[in-house]
């Protein structure tokens, strides 16, 4: 795989703030989230009076681009993996967001995302579902690990850099992302 490009529309649109004084909203995540969410530090950040952010799932969506490598260029396709469903949480003050994704929630190869990433062939139907059942079965073991995390922070309020820790199949890699 040459890269992985991770894309979303205005974050202006995405957030909307809640300031919690009871935790219905943080209940309701909590019976939906991966037992490796941080919901603990998120309600002691509501018990203590700060504003708790989270994504308008309304309005959110995730596409990953995935190309394919020099040496397997000419086999297979490029696709485009999408999430229309994000949950998190984001305690701006302290410059942290939590989110995850359900992996059986996830798209392959929408043609609006295709033909805005640039990819122009047409794929059939059993085609995307060939590529959507091995990626959750063989690549991904969505059965077995059910959620991607995405940990972010940010070093100090004047950073310009994000550290973004995903956990995907059991494993965390850490990137170093422009804010």
């Amino acid at each position: 795989m040459d890269e992985i490009l991770f894309t979303a529309p205005n974050w202006g649109d995405i957030f909307s703030g809640c300031t919690l004084k009871s935790s219905p909203q943080l209940a309701a995540l909590a019976t939906q989230a991966p037992p490796e969410f941080p919901e603990a530090y998120y309600r002691e950040t509501v018990a203590a009076g700060q504003t708790v952010f989270h994504v308008n799932s309304a309005h959110s969506l995730v596409t990953i681009e995935v190309r394919r490598s020099v040496a397997l260029a000419r086999l297979g396709h490029d696709h485009v993996v999408a999430s229309h469903e994000v949950k998190d949480s984001v305690d701006d003050t302290k410059g942290r967001a939590d989110l995850f994704v359900a992996l059986d929630r996830l798209t392959v190869d929408e043609p609006e995302l295709r033909a805005e990433a640039g990819l122009n062939s047409i794929l059939s139907i059993e085609a995307i579902e060939g590529t959507r059942r091995n990626m959750l079965e063989k690549v991904l073991d969505a059965e077995r690990y059910p959620f991607a995390l995405i940990h972010v922070t940010r070093r100090s309020a004047d950073s310009s850099t994000l550290q973004v820790t995903i956990t995907l199949h059991g494993t965390s890699k850490i990137w170093e992302v422009p804010a």
